[in-house]
């Protein structure tokens, strides 16, 4: 169905293009066909891929429990129950101490992180000064070069009158 319609629309699409360009009316037929065909061999291919995967999805443990805890309320608005009947399990001690070291390790991680994109950062900016402070000292090691050969040349002039 969705390949039908998909080659129905590619089709449209390149007849409003040779509308634009001359072309013969079996011509505009032939690529109507074509299109429709192989959007439909699409369709089809995509149809049967989702039915495939579909056997394997399962029903997801979340679904199951939403749909058990409305059935639990309705058996607690009929008849009372105990709560020690589905007792909750116990989580080992041990898990929570590794779960609070994960977390601590990601947190000194995020940490390692920012500090080394902040290092990155003021090394860029530390370059740009650099670069500027060579321009600087080039600028001017040329003034004092020019000074220097005025300077001689003045010297030079005045020793020869």
């Amino acid at each position: 169905m969705y390949g039908m319609l998909i080659g129905t629309t590619m089709s449209s699409v390149v007849l409003f293009i040779f509308r634009i360009i001359p072309i013969t009316t079996i011509g505009m037929i032939i690529i109507l066909y074509l299109y429709s065909i192989v959007g439909g061999i699409t369709g089809y291919f995509i149809h049967k891929k989702v039915e495939k995967n579909s056997s394997k999805c399962q029903p997801v443990e979340s679904n199951k429990i939403a749909s058990e805890e409305v059935n639990n309320q309705e058996d607690k608005a009929n008849t009372p129950k105990n709560r020690t009947d589905n007792p909750k399990p116990i989580r080992d001690i041990t898990d929570i101490v590794v779960y609070k070291k994960t977390l601590d390790e990601i947190d000194s991680l995020k940490k390692t992180s920012n500090l080394l994109k902040s290092l990155m950062e003021t090394r860029k900016k530390l370059e740009e000064l650099r670069k500027e402070n060579n321009s600087i000292l080039e600028d001017i090691a040329e003034k004092m070069d020019d000074k220097r050969i005025e300077i001689t040349k003045n010297y030079q002039s005045k020793l020869t009158v």
